[in-house]
C-alpha cells in the first residue's frame, strides 16, 4: 500500500488543478490505508477523480491488485450533488452515505465522545470476558496483578 501512497502524491504534486479535501491541504492528506481498505480524500471535481482512478489502474498494473467495485463507495457531499453521476461512472464505485461506520465508529470530523465508542468498549469487554472462561485460575491472579 505504500507504492499506492506514493503513486497518489505523484499524481497530485504534478499538475496544480488538485483540489484538496477540507483541511486536508495542511498536511498534504489523500488517503489513509489499514489492512485492506483504503479512504481517498479529494473535492470533488472530475479532475481529482481522474488522478486517483488514474493511480488505482497504475498501481494494479504493478502489483494485480485492484479495488472491488461491488464493496467499494464513493460518498459525495451535498455541494457536489449535481456531480455525483459522472464521479461514480468514472470511479466505477457503489453510491455511499454517511454516517459511515468503521470498526463500528462513526468516521466524523468533530471529536469522539464516550457515547460514540460505546458498542466498541461493549465488544472489547465482551471479548475479555470470554477470555477468562479459556484461562485457568492461575494465569487469572497473573492477569490481574
Amino acid at each position: 500500500m505504500e507504492v499506492l501512497h506514493l503513486l497518489l502524491l505523484q499524481r497530485v504534486e504534478q499538475p496544480e488543478t488538485f483540489r484538496y479535501h477540507w483541511h486536508c491541504e495542511e498536511v498534504k492528506l489523500v488517503n489513509l490505508c489499514f489492512a485492506d481498505d483504503l479512504l481517498l480524500f479529494y473535492r470533488e471535481d472530475v479532475h481529482s477523480v481522474h488522478l486517483f482512478k488514474d493511480a488505482l489502474i497504475s498501481f494494479a498494473d504493478w502489483s494485480g491488485l485492484e479495488a472491488n467495485v461491488w464493496k467499494s463507495q464513493l460518498i459525495v457531499s451535498k455541494s457536489a450533488m449535481d456531480m455525483k453521476s459522472l464521479l461514480l461512472n468514472v470511479l466505477g464505485f457503489q453510491e455511499g452515505t454517511f454516517p459511515v461506520r468503521y470498526f463500528g465508529l462513526l468516521l466524523i470530523s468533530s471529536r469522539l465522545t464516550a457515547g460514540d465508542c460505546k458498542c466498541l468498549i461493549l465488544k472489547v469487554d465482551e471479548r475479555l470476558k470470554s477470555w477468562g472462561k479459556l484461562l485457568s485460575f492461575v494465569v487469572r491472579v497473573q492477569l490481574l496483578r
